[in-house]
């Protein structure tokens, strides 16, 4: 069900975790440093207990760590951190996973940049079918379920619906696909 991740081919991307969402970027920094891709990773947690994946990811590049509580890295949040890697330029694509409203705050910090950024709908989905519709988001005014089209999506003109509440849309940039990606060799 639904489609693969998104990945580049060449550049630096930004890889952004917050909490157990750092355990679905692992997977994605490591497809990218497969395809030659600098990879730099900012994770962050609660506190020192909630930081994960952290050995594993500086297997694959850069890590840079914060906790909110400042038991471990810098405190603040990953955001804080995402917005000096980004000024400092260079970086082609981000991808976020972590709770909604840190990817709504991702998106908000790249959307001035026109970059390129991708966010999971894990968060959203409760049954992972569809058949519920308790994912249902609105891309470009048209109702979509993750479950159904894929649990990563551009975070262009898309809308969260939580408990049944419509978030700020997450809006980036036109809705076509990232153009330093190809598709997947058969062997990926």
């Amino acid at each position: 069900m639904g489609m693969p991740t998104e990945l580049i081919t060449a550049g630096r991307a930004l890889c952004i975790g917050g909490g157990v969402g750092t355990a679905v970027v692992h997977p994605i920094a490591q497809g990218l440093q497969r395809r030659g891709v600098q990879v730099v990773s900012v994770i962050g947690g609660r506190s020192r207990e909630w930081v994960i994946f952290e050995e594993e990811l500086r297997r694959l590049g850069e890590v840079l760590v914060c906790t909110d509580d400042g038991s471990y890295g810098r405190k603040g949040f990953v955001t804080d951190v995402a917005r000096e890697v980004l000024a400092a330029g260079g970086v082609d694509i981000v991808y976020a996973v972590g709770p909604v409203p840190m990817m709504r705050a991702v998106a908000n910090l790249t959307r001035p940049l026109n970059l390129h950024t991708i966010v999971s709908l894990n968060p959203v989905m409760v049954d992972g079918t569809g058949m519920c519709g308790g994912c249902r988001v609105s891309v470009a005014a048209r109702r979509n379920s993750p479950a159904l089209t894929g649990r990563n999506s551009t975070a262009i003109r898309l809308t969260l619906t939580c408990c049944g509440t419509v978030s700020a849309p997450i809006a980036l940039k036109n809705s076509t696909p990232c153009p330093s990606t190809k598709k997947p060799a058969a062997s990926d």
